[in-house]
């Protein structure tokens, strides 16, 4: 059903979201957490229903779901259908980290790196959290461990294990060319959002 949700007819989307329902209400929680998602970031406007969105993942969350503790986390930071609130944005993304939530690893880890927030500039720390989102594949940990190579930080500078890290990132689907238009697409499919309503 994901996949051909995905789908731009129309016809297939609706039927797409129907049976993620269906699956939802069977309790399958990879289907609630796809529904959360239809709801919050729709491809198709008839779906978008962000206060149901939020409540399939506060019921997660109250499960100590990491993915769903992750997603709550990108609203609350950028104030997506709730009240913008830092404080508990954080705290979300890092119980998802402690979960071993590979994209919540990455975040905690830059924000380390670069001491931006209530985070000090960690680079120990940083790299201890890239590495464990690295061994589960995830592209970005592998690009910011080269970038961390690269320019020396926390770790002795080494353009051979940057340039390790960079192929293991490209075989994954992201160069350091693209690094920022990865970011750049993440922060414009909230700000779309935002200015869609």
């Amino acid at each position: 059903a994901w996949a051909i949700s995905q789908s731009n007819n129309p016809y297939e989307f609706d039927d797409a979201v129907e049976w993620l329902k269906k699956s939802a209400n069977q309790r399958f929680v990879k289907a609630k957490l796809m529904l959360a998602n239809v709801y919050i970031y729709p491809n198709n406007k008839k779906w978008m229903d962000l206060p149901k969105g939020i409540e399939i993942l506060e019921s997660l969350y109250e499960k100590n779901n990491p993915i769903a503790q992750y997603m709550l986390a990108i609203l609350y930071s950028r104030g997506i259908g709730v009240d913008m609130n830092q404080d508990i944005a954080f705290a979300m993304l890092g119980q998802s980290a402690e979960q071993d939530y590979a994209p919540a690893l990455v975040e905690y880890g830059r924000l380390h790196c670069e001491g931006t927030y209530q985070f000090d500039q960690n680079h120990t720390k940083a790299m201890e959290l890239l590495l464990r989102a690295a061994q589960q594949a995830h592209p970005a940990a592998m690009l910011y461990i080269g970038m961390m190579y690269e320019n020396g930080w926390g770790v002795k500078k080494s353009m051979y294990q940057a340039n390790k890290w960079y192929r293991k990132a490209n075989k994954q689907g992201l160069s350091k060319q693209n690094i920022q238009q990865y970011q750049q697409q993440t922060n414009q499919r909230y700000l779309d959002y935002i200015e869609g309503n």
